[in-house]
């Protein structure tokens, strides 16, 4: 496969994937009551002041809503995908 090939077919891939990820937060909304405050409270709940640098793992089962309320909270942490 030619580069020319290659970067077109990974753009088909991340359209491909932001797409489902839209419609994947979507039903996670519609079918998980509470899901925004079931996040902000699992944040909450992490033992740490906001400043420190904390190591975080995404261990990739979502579409990172929850790493990304992580960082959010805790900007000196380092999130490893």
């Amino acid at each position: 496969m030619k580069d020319a090939e290659k970067t077109k077919k990974a753009g088909e891939v991340k359209s491909h994937f932001e797409d489902i990820s839209k419609r994947y937060d979507r039903v996670i909304l519609k079918n998980i009551p509470f899901y925004d405050e079931f996040l902000d409270t699992m944040v909450d709940l992490i033992p740490f002041k906001k400043d420190r640098e904390l190591k975080i793992m995404d261990l990739g089962c979502g579409t990172g809503n929850l790493t990304k309320r992580i960082k959010k909270e805790y900007p000196n942490a380092g999130i490893l995908i």
